[in-house]
């Protein structure tokens, strides 16, 4: 009896503590497995992590605005006169456009494939990208693509010939963060051979959006009930403290004087506002703005809204000549934030420029919808209740049937089923999909660009 509780007593402990160890580093390596998980969640979708708020911040910080790095202005200037940017060793110039330009792709399906979607900061985007790179996936359309492992076309900074990755294929569209530029984006997507498509909110729910995804109240430090009415209250001051440089470890992929609050709808627009340092700011030119508006009226082909999305989504499919099978879609990223707000001029006064925009191009959605004839509202109605079925399919009470979804025949749409692989579908970003496939098509292509740093994803 004592030999055997010796026994016990000297195998029994190191057995305890091995099992133990054993289960911590499952439990270790499962943990690594899903931040891995989580951190390609947010790499695929428009959420933007937040870093933890784990150091002192001084709310009294000043302003220090980010300046153009005369490196990277250096490094373009040789590269462009080198001309080693491109596959061809040609040099770019403004009348002569490069290999990679777009052009009407042979695998495309139809004569209207070519297109650039700017993604705005918060206007449904991660929806309607999903749209499109599902299509762009299934069509083998070819994607512009951020450099390496960036997330964004150099948002919030303009696009230059250094921030997308070489092709030998004509690319057909650009659908990830890029800030709208006339010059440098039609060297590549000719407006003869491509649509220009966006989207925008109504400025005061963008606001909110934006106020809450950036985590203004927190970064800023304001402590009130009612916070986006004291942010208002006291705007200058609290976006000071936002985009100072003392802030710089609580933001995101936000660089140092960058506004988030301020015409951030129109700063995506390409309209110059001052940022980065040193670019032209026409904010208080009213004639310069307008005539912006106006270019911007003629450039683009479609400026969907997103508080009219069915709308908005039919004439990009009747602009584009996809099916309304194309188009079905699952909500994204949809925040749930509770904030009051008393004085919304001074939203109205800070913003001014977004307002401009939204006024103006929810007439012109109106104007397009006007042009359509009848027939336009019977087709709003014929996806609405095609996607409500969806809905219930995919997600509603029916999501456990193992039958496919008949969608029966109208005069917009033969007839069609959705399976659960469909529903499966809708649940991913297709972004890493796009990638995968861009890479094994251009894994031959050499790419001896120098890296240009910027303080962005």
């Amino acid at each position: 009896m004592v030999r055997r509780r010796y026994i016990l007593l000297r195998v029994l402990p190191p057995m305890v503590i091995f099992l133990i160890g054993m289960l911590c580093l499952k439990n270790l390596s499962l943990g690594f497995h899903k931040s891995n998980e989580d951190i390609l969640d947010s790499l695929d979708s428009e959420y933007v992590p937040q870093k933890p708020l784990n150091k002192k911040f001084d709310s009294n910080a000043y302003v220090l605005v980010d300046e153009v790095m005369a490196d990277e202005k250096k490094k373009l200037h040789d590269l462009k006169n080198s001309g080693n940017h491109l596959q061809n060793h040609n040099r770019i110039e403004e009348s002569n456009v490069p290999k990679t330009a777009s052009s009407t792709n042979k695998q495309c399906p139809n004569e209207k494939c070519n297109f650039v979607f700017i993604k705005t900061m918060k206007c449904a985007t991660e929806t309607v990208v999903r749209i499109l790179r599902k299509y762009s996936y299934e069509n083998n359309l070819n994607i512009m693509l951020p450099q390496k492992k960036r997330l964004y076309l150099a948002w919030p900074y303009l696009m230059n010939d250094l921030d997308y990755r070489l092709s030998d294929r004509p690319f057909n569209g650009l659908i990830d963060h890029a800030i709208y530029n006339k010059t440098i984006m039609n060297r590549y997507f000719p407006p003869e051979t491509t649509h220009y498509v966006s989207i925008i909110r109504e400025p005061l729910k963008h606001f909110k959006s934006a106020f809450s995804y950036f985590k203004i109240e927190q970064i800023a430090g304001i402590f009130a009930k009612h916070p986006l009415t004291e942010y208002l209250e006291n705007i200058k001051y609290y976006d000071s403290i936002y985009k100072s440089h003392e802030a710089a470890h609580y933001r995101y992929c936000i660089p140092d004087g960058f506004s988030v609050t301020k015409n951030l709808i129109a700063h995506c627009l390409g309209m110059p506002l001052g940022f980065p340092y040193g670019r032209q700011d026409i904010t208080n030119n009213l004639p310069a703005v307008r005539e912006h508006i106006r270019n911007l009226d003629t450039e683009f082909s479609l400026v969907m809204i997103v508080e009219y999305f069915h709308e908005s989504l039919i004439l990009f499919k009747r602009l584009m000549k996809w099916q309304l099978k194309d188009l079905i879609y699952k909500f994204v990223n949809r925040g749930t934030y509770y904030f009051s707000l008393s004085n919304k001029e001074k939203h109205k006064k800070w913003a001014s420029i977004d307002y401009m925009i939204y006024e103006h191009f929810n007439k012109t959605l109106w104007n397009k919808i006007a042009i359509e004839g009848p027939d336009f509202y019977d087709e709003v109605k014929q996806f609405s209740l095609m996607q409500k079925q969806v809905n219930h399919y995919c997600w509603g009470l029916d999501r456990n049937l193992h039958k496919n979804l008949e969608i029966s025949s109208s005069q917009f749409n033969s007839d069609f089923e959705i399976s659960r692989k469909d529903c499966e579908s809708m649940n991913i970003s297709w972004l890493e999909k796009i990638k995968e496939k861009f890479d094994r098509d251009n894994k031959h292509v050499i790419d001896t660009r120098p890296t240009l740093r910027r303080p962005t994803c």
